[in-house]
């Protein structure tokens, strides 16, 4: 079984319920739909908001619960996206720790 996580912008988060990320995840559809095994959701999670630094002790603290829980893989929402095909450095350095503890990331959930 995966275990899965999904990382969201903070900022959307004013506007955005996480349901259509949750949809696409309980349907299997979207980014999902690569899971042919059972996987469940260990964490959803947001970045620490504009202007945070991705290092800081608070973002430590949450990559390493997603170690303890054993998240396989980061979903990274389509809403780390201000624009189109560009996706906010911070989100991008966040993933790029994540990737460093040995946890696969994915850009996209459902869409």
């Amino acid at each position: 079984m995966k275990n899965i996580a999904i990382l969201t912008c903070r900022k959307a988060a004013d506007v955005c319920t996480g349901a259509a990320c949750m949809k696409a995840f309980n349907e299997k559809t979207g980014s999902f739909s690569a899971y042919g095994e059972p996987a469940r959701l260990v964490a959803f999670m947001q970045c620490n908001g504009c202007g945070s630094d991705p290092t800081d002790e608070n973002m430590a603290k949450k990559i390493a619960r997603l170690e303890k829980d054993g998240a396989d893989c980061v979903h990274i929402g389509i809403c780390s996206e201000p624009s189109p095909g560009v996706e906010c450095e911070i989100i991008t350095q966040i993933a790029g720790i994540i990737e460093t503890r040995g946890i696969a990331v994915v850009r996209g959930t459902h869409a």
